[in-house]
């Protein structure tokens, strides 16, 4: 009974973290983005991280995506990793496949990030990981390291306002690559 007592603080704690992650600010500290599975007071919204911006005005849901069905899913449905432009008109934020046991999904990318203008609304896929300057003018995309990536570049930089490519890196197969030494299920 002792251990419950002493451990029950522990796994609180460790619950709470999981509520919220990936804080991200404009400059002046006016908005908040994060991602969290909790779904907003009155809605019916599903239990997997999805991205919210707080501001003046109050919480709102910025990006949620449904997962695809049946069993096992086949899209990024898991959101994370927001980061929002200093001056608030651009967002980053990352799409993860959960994969389940036995499914081959693990075999490809199971991240994709996406590129939101917050002003028009529209959105792009700019890799399968990335990142952006404050300013939202460069953008580095980069692949996971347990996957051969497609295109094969590993690591793309690039200029948003001219289009081109800064620094391209790509890694060979055999450092790119991951082997398990036992099965996996």
């Amino acid at each position: 009974m002792w251990i419950l007592r002493a451990a029950l603080p522990l796994i609180a704690l460790a619950a709470a973290q999981a509520q919220f992650s990936g804080l991200s600010t404009t400059n002046d500290g006016a908005q908040v983005y994060f991602s969290s599975p909790l779904p907003m007071r009155g809605t019916s919204q599903f239990l997997w991280p999805k991205i919210f911006r707080i501001d003046a005005t109050g919480a709102a849901l910025i990006a949620a995506v449904q997962r695809s069905s049946p069993v096992p899913p086949t899209n990024a449905y898991v959101l994370d990793d927001p980061q929002v432009s200093g001056d608030g008109r651009l967002l980053l934020y990352r799409g993860t496949l959960n994969c389940g046991c036995c499914s081959s999904c693990f075999l490809r990318e199971q991240h994709v990030t996406t590129l939101l203008d917050l002003t028009t609304g529209a959105s792009a896929e700019v890799g399968a990981n990335a990142r952006f300057s404050r300013n939202g003018r460069y953008l580095a995309a980069f692949a996971s390291g347990n996957v051969t990536p497609l295109p094969p570049q590993a690591f793309l930089l690039t200029d948003r306002t001219t289009s081109q490519t800064i620094f391209q890196a790509t890694l060979s197969p055999a450092v790119s690559r991951w082997r398990p030494t036992e099965p996996l299920c």
